[in-house]
């Protein structure tokens, strides 16, 4: 199971910078319609996929006048410590998953399963 602890991000959407501690037993987003609950999700879903499931561009979710999205999370994955972080740009992507760099998408998706 897959528990994250915290989730840091810039230049997701509408949200500029983001920082959430999460609790380990429930967590609630709630507010007006767009506000960022789904860029939160949206978030999460491209640290392991490397891609957005509402866009098929990551232009369309970087911030506008921004060049590049990053999003870092750490936490449990089957009750060990990970850390991961992604940074991705038009025409650049780098993959960190517990301080190693990951070369592959594919090699994210089977260490990161969301």
């Amino acid at each position: 199971m897959l528990y994250i602890e915290e989730l840091v991000g810039n230049s997701i959407r509408n949200l500029k910078n983001l920082n959430i501690r999460t609790s380990p037993t429930l967590n609630v987003f709630y507010g007006p319609n767009a506000s960022g609950k789904t860029s939160i999700l949206e978030s999460i879903y491209l640290l392991s996929r490397l891609k957005s499931f509402r866009s098929k561009r990551i232009s369309d979710v970087i911030t506008n006048g921004d060049d590049k999205i990053q999003v870092f999370a750490k936490g449990k994955l089957k009750n060990k410590t990970f850390s991961v972080g992604v940074e991705k740009g038009r025409g650049v992507t780098r993959i960190k998953f517990n301080g190693r760099e990951v070369k592959t998408a594919s090699e994210q998706v089977k260490t990161l399963p969301v």
